[in-house]
């Protein structure tokens, strides 16, 4: 029996030593990540389900001083701001997390080469912590609301979001300690105090945290079809300052108005003389209202000032429906009645204009 198992063995001897060969040189798996040039990270933002329930959230201290606010283009949308910004976030283990912790971006802004440059980086040694502060010049983009314009009032955004990581592994906070030791009042926080914009006056400054959710998985089949990211928004709140905007509109309606007021002077017979002044007045208002409008936005919604060229324009039409009324009058022999007209229109015509523009005014500098 024994003679017969050694035989068995030898004959199976060479084709078990080729298999054990096989095995001995055939590739084992290897993770990705070890491999040489891969240790870049990959910046596709992931499924929020893919994070261990048991994983908290980073959490990312984040600040801001605006240096300045300039270059608003209304037309476009846009304005131009210089400010500095910092971040601290726990120190992670290795360099590739890091890298990929620091990818953040402005949701609303035209910044080339990343999130700006970085002024200073280095690592807190007493909280174990990592510290990086940037200056960023650049274009941003916000959305103008005309309605009450010129007594309108703007805000003027500046958003952060991380560009990879959900809400689930990081989650931005405000450095309050650091604004609070600047001494600057806190409706004003994370604003220079030498910050001037052009006509415009800063009301308060407002910092929001938030989780916005993209509805949609960017083409990943393995990812969620909706994923939170946090966002914070350092909102710059302004108001026009109206008075010289409002006497621009009013000095020139008022002249025009004025022209149109003197047809009530002009004799009810000389029809031809009132309407060259009606006429003229209402083409004047028009071109004045085209000019001041050049540099806006085009908008589907009335303004303040809109309002107070339609109180014009009216005024102007009952003027020459008035001219028109009394000539008929004058022309059918009911003089008396025709001057009792005039007479009345001269007092009416300016308390309407008053009483409009009160109207108008107050509906602007409401809400």
């Amino acid at each position: 029996m024994a003679r017969t198992l050694l035989a068995v063995a030898s004959r199976f001897t060479p084709y078990a030593t080729g298999i054990l060969c096989l095995i001995a040189v055939a590739p084992m798996p290897v993770d990705a990540q070890a491999l040489p040039g891969q240790d870049r990270p990959s910046f596709s933002r992931p499924s929020a389900a893919a994070k261990a329930p048991d994983q908290k959230a980073r959490k990312m201290v984040i600040g801001f001083h605006v240096n300045s606010i300039d270059e608003i283009d209304w037309k476009n949308s846009t304005f131009r701001s210089d400010l500095y910004w910092w971040v601290r976030y726990p120190e992670p283990a290795t360099e590739v997390e890091q890298a990929r912790i620091e990818a953040l971006e402005f949701v609303n802004g035209d910044v080339e080469n990343g999130p700006g440059k970085v002024q200073e980086k280095k690592r807190l040694a007493a909280t174990n912590e990592i510290y990086i502060s940037y200056r960023t010049i650049a274009r941003f983009h916000f959305e103008p609301d005309f309605r009450k314009y010129p007594f309108d009032r703007q805000r003027f955004p500046i958003i952060v979001e991380h560009e990879t990581l959900p809400a689930a592994d990081l989650v931005f906070q405000d450095d309050t300690d650091s604004y609070g030791r600047s001494g600057a009042a806190e409706a004003l926080w994370g604003l220079g105090s030498s910050v001037r914009v052009p006509d415009l006056e800063v009301t308060r400054v407002v910092r929001e945290f938030s989780n916005h959710e993209y509805k949609t998985n960017f083409g990943d089949p393995q990812a969620n079809s909706a994923t939170g990211f946090s966002r914070v928004e350092l909102g710059i709140e302004v108001k026009r300052r109206f008075v010289p905007y409002l006497v621009k509109i009013l000095i020139p309606l008022f002249i025009i108005l004025l022209l149109t007021y003197l047809v009530f002077f002009v004799p009810a017979q000389e029809l031809e003389v009132a309407a060259g002044l009606t006429v003229t007045s209402i083409l004047a208002c028009i071109a004045f209202q085209f000019t001041l409008t050049t540099n806006m936005p085009d908008v589907g919604y009335l303004m303040t000032s809109d309002r107070i060229f339609h109180l014009s324009y009216l005024l102007i039409m009952l003027a020459m429906a008035e001219t028109v009324w009394t000539f008929n009058l004058e022309k059918s022999g009911e003089i008396k009645l025709s001057k009792r007209i005039e007479a009345w229109s001269r007092i009416v015509y300016p308390a309407g204009f008053i009483l409009g523009m009160l109207v108008i005014v107050a509906e602007g500098l409401s809400g």
